[in-house]
């Protein structure tokens, strides 16, 4: 699958949110990384997706909560 040009926006980057952020890395994909407590598991999605040398940023939210949800998106 063809993502280059393209932006995924990953909940979680622990266990299945990893592997999926390094999957759409490999795919062409930047990718965004939302998580609520586990930063340290985002930050080493993140880094394996640069591997692939595409963009990557993590942020912090509890998408609980819609406020949340729409900065996040704004981001």
């Amino acid at each position: 699958m063809d993502l280059a040009n393209r932006v995924t926006l990953i909940t979680g980057g622990r266990r299945i949110g990893g592997v999926v952020a390094e999957q759409m890395a490999r795919g062409g994909a930047d990718v965004a990384l939302v998580y609520r407590s586990s930063r340290g598991e985002a930050e080493d999605a993140a880094a394996a997706a640069r591997g692939f040398s595409r963009r990557a940023i993590v942020m912090q939210a509890d998408l609980r909560d819609p406020d949340a949800c729409a900065r996040v998106v704004d981001q």
